[in-house]
């Protein structure tokens, strides 16, 4: 996958330890799970992670994991932008079967 980034995405991306998604990380994806990653994976939207790999691990040993988000309203009020990462969060939620607490 080529997503074309800007220096600033780069910058985060480094400074914040993630690392750009991939077309072997998507593959994996669906190896492990049987399921087609989210479509904000396949389109690039979310383009980036941390712990993917760790957490694609512990469900293909069938080893229990947390999911931690930090998402959440800044403000008093949601607004749209919110939306992506609760419907990325919704959808590991759903289709990979692990405890939730």
């Amino acid at each position: 996958m080529t997503i074309p980034l800007n220096n600033e995405v780069h910058a985060f991306i480094t400074k914040s330890h993630a690392s750009l998604i991939d077309k072997a990380l998507l593959q994996r994806f669906t190896d492990v799970t049987g399921r087609q990653p989210h479509r904000f994976l396949r389109r690039g939207i979310v383009f980036s992670y941390r712990d993917l790999e760790t957490i694609l691990d512990k469900y293909e040993r069938k080893e229990p994991f947390y999911l931690f988000t930090g998402r959440g309203p800044s403000s008093d009020s949601l607004h749209l932008g919110h939306s992506i990462p609760f419907e990325f969060t919704k959808y590991v939620v759903d289709h990979l079967v692990f405890p939730r607490y």
